[in-house]
């Protein structure tokens, strides 16, 4: 089973202060789930809230470098699963691609247009 960003939807929230991002899973071109990540700055790290539409619920620190960025994150994927902590890393390819790596193996996403 392999999961795909179908779109994605960056935008500026309260004057740039904070960095929604609004995305769908797809699975076999249809959506599989839809999330919003909000990524702001706290302490000088850049900290991340996530959630979807099927009930998880996420929070973490993103470690960015030119084209590289790491993410460190505790999330439960439902309401009624465990919390797990677990690292990610997406190596950027251009501005449309990336590899992220960190799980079970490495997977190449491509914005949809």
């Amino acid at each position: 089973m392999t999961f795909r960003p179908g779109r994605s939807i960056v935008s500026a929230v309260y004057g740039g202060q904070h960095v929604r991002d609004v995305h769908v899973v797809t699975k076999n071109g249809r959506a599989a789930y839809e999330g919003e990540t909000l990524y702001s700055v706290e302490g000088g790290n850049i900290v991340l809230t996530y959630w979807s539409s099927i009930g998880g619920i996420g929070r973490g620190t993103v470690n960015l470098t030119p084209g590289d960025w790491t993410f460190t994150i505790t999330m439960r994927a439902t309401p009624t699963a465990a919390p797990q902590s677990f690292a990610t890393h997406w190596k950027w390819l251009g501005d449309d691609a990336y590899i992220v790596t960190g799980g079970s193996a490495a997977v190449t996403y491509r914005r949809a247009r």
